[in-house]
């Protein structure tokens, strides 16, 4: 894998600088309002905090931030996410992504999607149905994984060492390396970089299970793997082989894992349950989506117009990829849409 180097200077260029602001901006300015105030502050004498943080990226002396922690249920599972001051903190990763993000991306195998731009869930569920109808053979059993506690368990020489394997930039690695240091564990969920360092850490094992296990089936999302093939034996195999991977990166497998045939019950991944017949939403899913809807009509004036227009569209893009229309429409009747339209303006 080839390594790069002189990226420092890329990095903390001014113009690189105003990007990365731009960037890190998006979407912090509505409800945060920290972010805003500090948003406002540089847009007003932008060019003085373009020379703070370049003076500071240039002379070694900038230092991560403290964090905040809280946490967020908004999947139906908790999740403690650990955050950074908008500046100079977010400007400064975003900077970093500016100019390592592509090298990243492009060691990644086809079938990774977490955190890649282009591809993500759906782009997942489009391979994965096209797998399923197109090569029915060597698609009869699936192997489902999920990897035990990922970001918490990921250490920080591990983070390290994957680093390595793409970068060979001094200047640059010294500065990741402060930023993997600064908290206890080395990508905590909520940091620009850890998500793609999740990704570094799995990288190898990712392109062994393509490349030499010669796994054509392989998907993985974050700390989810699946992986379809026609013998039942050869996928035990391979979850044995998987969980030697994981040993020397200090990471283990979740009990749940799981052999089965696909036409006896879907693969559940992603959010979907996955069958030759076509693609359902999970039931967790769907319950959390009869639950909102009900609160949306039992409390209709009092909802945020925006919160409501916005989770019912996400639910429809959701359901628009499996084949979940009628459910929709049962429960976002025409009583629904028309109070939709009244609040937003929006036509359903």
């Amino acid at each position: 894998m080839k390594r790069y180097g002189n990226l420092f200077e890329e990095i903390v260029s001014k113009e690189n600088i105003r990007l990365a602001h731009r960037k890190a901006r998006v979407g912090k300015s509505g409800d945060n309002k920290a972010s805003k105030k500090w948003i406002k502050r540089i847009d007003d004498n932008l060019e003085h905090y373009v020379d703070e943080i370049h003076k500071s990226l240039t002379e070694g002396i900038y230092v991560t931030s403290e964090y905040t922690t809280f946490i967020k249920n908004d999947t139906g599972k908790e999740r403690v996410i650990h955050s950074l001051p908008y500046y100079p903190d977010r400007i400064v990763h975003h900077a970093i992504m500016n100019i390592v993000e592509p090298i990243w991306v492009n060691s990644l195998i086809r079938d990774t999607y977490s955190s890649v731009k282009g591809r993500g869930v759906h782009d997942a569920v489009r391979r994965i149905k096209r797998a399923l109808q197109r090569d029915v053979e060597n698609t009869t059993y699936c192997l489902k994984m999920d990897i035990k506690k990922f970001y918490p368990s990921i250490q920080h020489g591990v983070a390290k060492d994957a680093i390595r394997k793409t970068l060979k930039d001094p200047k640059v690695l010294a500065l990741l390396d402060e930023i993997i240091d600064s908290h206890e564990e080395a990508a905590p969920i909520g940091g620009y970089p850890s998500q793609h360092i999740g990704n570094l850490v799995l990288n190898g094992i990712d392109h062994k299970a393509k490349e030499d296990k010669e796994l054509r089936h392989y998907y993985r999302y974050c700390d989810d793997v699946v992986v379809f093939h026609s013998s039942k034996e050869r996928l035990w195999e391979v979850k044995r082989w998987f969980e030697d991977e994981l040993s020397p990166l200090s990471l283990s497998l979740k009990k749940n894992y799981q052999v089965f045939p696909v036409d006896q019950r879907g693969a559940d991944f992603l959010g979907y349950v996955f069958n030759r017949e076509g693609t359902k939403v999970r039931k967790r899913i769907s319950k959390r989506f009869k639950k909102k809807v009900k609160h949306f009509r039992e409390n209709s004036e009092d909802v945020d117009p925006t919160t409501l227009l916005s989770t019912v569209m996400s639910y429809k893009g959701w359901f628009g990829f499996a084949d979940a229309g009628r459910l929709f429409d049962k429960h976002v009747d025409d009583s629904l849409k028309n109070k939709i339209y009244i609040k937003t303006g929006v036509q359903i």
